[in-house]
C-alpha cells in the first residue's frame, strides 16, 4: 500500500471520537508516516484530540510516550526495523 487517504482517516476517527483511537492512531501512523505519506498536519490532528489520559498500547507495554500519554512495549518495532515480519 503505498499511501493512505488522511481525509477517510480522519473521518472514520471522527466518527467513533474516541481518544485512545487517536493516540493509537496517531502513534503508529507517525512511525510510518513516510511509507504511507501522511503529512504533518495528519499527526498533529491525531495529537489534538488524545486529550489527558494516560493509554496502553498492549498488556505488555512497559515504555511511556509523554508525547501520546502512551504506553508502548519496549521492543514494538524491533521486528520491521531488522527487515522482519511487518507489524503492521
Amino acid at each position: 500500500m503505498p499511501y493512505l487517504n488522511e481525509n477517510e482517516l480522519i473521518k472514520y476517527l471522527d466518527a467513533y471520537n474516541l481518544q485512545f483511537l487517536y493516540q493509537k492512531t496517531g502513534f503508529l501512523m507517525e512511525h510510518f508516516k513516510d511509507q504511507f505519506q501522511l503529512s504533518d498536519e495528519f499527526i498533529s490532528y491525531c495529537k489534538s484530540k488524545i486529550g489527558k489520559s494516560t493509554r496502553y498500547l498492549t498488556k505488555d507495554s512497559t515504555k511511556y510516550l509523554n508525547k501520546w500519554r502512551l504506553v508502548i512495549p519496549e521492543d514494538l518495532f524491533q521486528i520491521t526495523e531488522q527487515g522482519g515480519i511487518p507489524l503492521v
